[in-house]
């Protein structure tokens, strides 16, 4: 039996009692606990509640934070003062998929905004904006962006204080993001495809590059929780990467910012500066920085002659190489714009990049001297581009092509009695990749003063002079005999029997033969003048001017001409050009070939000819050809040559001609220098002649020959020259 053993008092006799007596009296106390702990709570908050409405007043004003229509409204607190975390490591986070937020000041850039936002758009989810005083509707087009974001107002200070500003409240607020994308208004982020937020590797920093006539790097992304990452300057700021952060440039091809530069901000851009610069170099008289800035603002102004005192003493300084570099460059410029000319060769020898040597070179050749003006150019010529991370603002189109042009010009006052060295340059400079189509071809005028004749044999063969008659088609056969057609009549009816007159010119034995006429039978033919492109031993083709008609021709068989050549009008479909003048045909080996494009491409197919239609199926393509190939026109004639493929074509930006050389597989093997065709005679001008055709014949002792088919003010002659000739221009 179990006995009850509590005595009077409630002392627990055992462990149960014990524990029911003891929640007893717990709950008992404490509802008397609970009310005095509420009694106390009342008066302390009506004591302290006057004294906090007091302070409230007396406190600084929250800055004010707009938000887009779309946001998500975040947390906004203020950091508390001297916090550990406000000088946190370098962060060692990883993240699979990086997120970025567009971080920019800005002021009046409503027309430009949407702009920016359509070139960020997929790499940005969301924005932190601080308008610095917009009076226009600036604030109302950055929320109709339809991205979510927030904007702060703030008054503007200086470059350094703004950005900090905006830069703590983007890591106070936007505390989803990855990375702070660091943008102005007036730029356009340029991204290639391929790029992707995933493929950044966690550096803390990454510089992109910055297009805007020079080029240059600049701090445009950095992780949001790098918080000890400041800017530094009034006005052409820096940010402040302390060491152990990591750092690295993203590649050009991949992604860059090309900066436009018409933000409505920067209407008193130069006039601000130099005010911020003037006002901070008092402050810091040997801030090197400020210094260089200045004399660059000083330069924008047009104000040369006050901007040389700074960069020689910016030159002299000290410090950062590439900013003294850079000063020894826009000196040459200051010098130059400032009239004081005699002070630009002074920095000539100092100079360690080639901008100023350009320039220096430039002076002197508008000036005519040229063998001063080619020595620095010369000097410009061996200095290498320099790597966009040691030198400032590189202009690279200087040393893309602007030095290999200004050489290339020289070459005809520095070596005027070898042409040759003059076409290398020029060619050069035409095959230069940099360069625009426009330059290349406005550079055609002084090029032209390069090219050169080949002077043929002064014993021509045979000479045609006639008044009414001209010469429409030179034949080459390859027994040596030429055949000339010249045309007598034409005329305009549907069905029109032209007739033409040939003469035989046979090489070897130089002897001259008028062979008769030759009639040819054309349906439908109501253009004159047709681009006759190509001939092989029974067949002749040819396009109408406008490339609009094309016509296909049987050869007669032996040596009867009378009979008339029935020219067989090809269907081209509706409107379709499917054989345009500009094709090069070259028969090989019972298959004529049609070259449709020498660049960028060389692009070749298969002429396949039917008495209604005609096509061109591919058959070869190869790339990286010549820049210069642009400016081919098309084939006068081709040759077959020791299995190879001669092309004589026009360049007409030079009112020449050039051979291109293809192998067997059409790939390029060769090509000349632009030539023209003159006379060599005894008391006769050279005079530029245009062929009619070209070949390549063996004479009776064996020696091969080029023989061309040209036209001249005096008619017609046929001349020769060794192949070897033609192999000297070869490239």
């Amino acid at each position: 039996m179990y006995r009850n053993m509590s005595r009077r008092g409630g002392q627990p006799t055992c462990a149960s009692n014990y524990m029911k007596s003891l929640k007893t009296w717990w709950l008992s106390e404490s509802r008397h606990t609970l009310k005095f702990c509420s009694i106390i709570l009342l008066l302390l908050t009506l004591i302290l509640a006057p004294w906090s409405f007091f302070n409230q007043g007396h406190r600084e004003p929250e800055p004010r934070m707009l938000m887009s229509v779309d946001a998500t409204i975040p947390e906004v607190y203020e950091p508390e003062p001297n916090v550990a975390s406000n000088h946190a490591a370098p962060s060692t986070t990883h993240h699979t998929s990086p997120t970025g937020c567009l971080a920019m000041i800005m002021k009046n850039e409503g027309p430009i905004l949407p702009r920016l936002f359509e070139s960020v758009r997929g790499l940005v989810s969301e924005y932190c904006v601080v308008d610095t005083g917009s009076t226009d509707d600036t604030i109302d087009v950055l929320k109709s962006m339809e991205m979510p974001g927030v904007i702060f107002e703030e008054p503007f200070v200086d470059f350094a204080t703004t950005r900090n500003y905006m830069i703590e409240k983007c890591r106070q607020v936007m505390t989803s993001c990855d990375y702070l994308v660091l943008l102005d208004a007036d730029m356009v982020l340029r991204v290639s495809p391929e790029w992707k937020w995933a493929e950044l590797d966690n550096q803390d920093v990454y510089n992109v590059i910055q297009v805007s006539g020079v080029e240059y790097e600049n701090v445009r992304l950095i992780r949001r929780d790098a918080q000890n990452i400041r800017v530094v300057g009034a006005t052409h700021e820096y940010y402040d990467v302390p060491s152990g952060y990591s750092q690295k440039t993203l590649p050009k091809a991949l992604i860059h910012i090309d900066d436009v530069g018409d933000g409505k901000a920067k209407g008193d851009k130069f006039e601000r500066d130099e005010r911020l610069l003037r006002r901070e170099l008092e402050v810091d008289p040997d801030n090197v920085r400020t210094v260089f800035y200045l004399a660059n603002t000083l330069k924008d102004q047009g104000k040369y002659a006050e901007a040389i005192p700074y960069y020689v003493r910016r030159a002299t300084m000290g410090g950062w190489f590439a900013e003294a570099d850079y000063s020894l460059y826009m000196l040459s410029t200051c010098y130059d714009n400032a009239r004081k000319y005699g002070k630009l060769a002074a920095f000539g020898d100092m100079a360690k990049r080639a901008e100023p040597l350009y320039f220096l070179a430039f002076y002197l050749s508008q000036r005519r001297q040229y063998s001063l003006a080619w020595y620095y150019v010369s000097l410009a010529a061996k200095i290498p581009k320099p790597a966009i991370s040691v030198a400032l603002f590189i202009s690279y189109d200087i040393y893309n092509y602007w030095v290999e042009y200004e050489r290339a010009s020289l070459n005809r006052h520095i070596f005027p009695s070898q042409p040759t060295l003059g076409m290398q340059g020029a060619m050069a400079f035409w095959n230069n990749g940099y360069a625009s189509d426009s330059l290349r071809w406005s550079f055609s005028s002084i090029m032209k003063s390069y090219v050169r004749p080949i002077i043929a044999s002064a014993s021509d063969v045979y000479r045609f002079t006639g008044e009414d008659e001209s010469v429409s088609l030179a034949i080459f056969r390859s027994s040596g005999i030429v055949e000339l057609l010249t045309m007598q009549t034409q005329s305009g009816a549907d069905v029109t029997v032209t007739p033409f007159k040939i003469t035989e010119v046979d090489i070897q034995s130089k002897l001259v033969r008028e062979a008769g006429a030759v009639s040819w039978r054309m349906d439908a033919f109501s253009e004159h003048g047709i681009a006759w492109l190509f001939v092989e031993p029974r067949s002749l083709i040819g396009v109408s001017p406008s490339g609009s008609y094309l016509y296909h021709g049987e050869w007669p068989e032996g040596d009867d001409y009378t009979i008339p050549i029935h020219m067989r009008q090809l269907a081209v479909g509706a409107g379709e050009i499917l054989l345009p003048p500009a094709w090069s045909l070259v028969h090989r080996e019972g298959t004529t070939y049609c070259v449709s494009s020498w660049y960028p491409a060389i692009e070749v197919g298969v002429l396949k000819l039917s008495y209604s239609e005609a096509r061109c199926e591919p058959h070869a393509s190869h790339f990286h050809n010549p820049r210069s190939f642009s400016f081919l026109g098309p084939a006068i004639s081709s040759v077959i040559y020791r299995g190879d493929s001669w092309f004589l074509l026009r360049v007409e930006a030079l009112e020449a001609f050039a051979v291109v050389v293809l192998g067997p597989e059409f790939q390029l093997k060769a090509y000349t220098s632009p030539f023209t065709v003159a006379e060599d005679m005894v008391g006769e001008s050279n005079e530029k002649e245009s062929p009619l055709g070209f070949s390549i014949v063996i004479s009776g002792d064996g020696k091969e020959n080029v023989v061309f088919a040209c036209i001249s003010r005096g008619g017609i002659v046929i001349k020769q020259l060794p192949v070897e000739t033609m192999q000297t221009l070869m490239l």
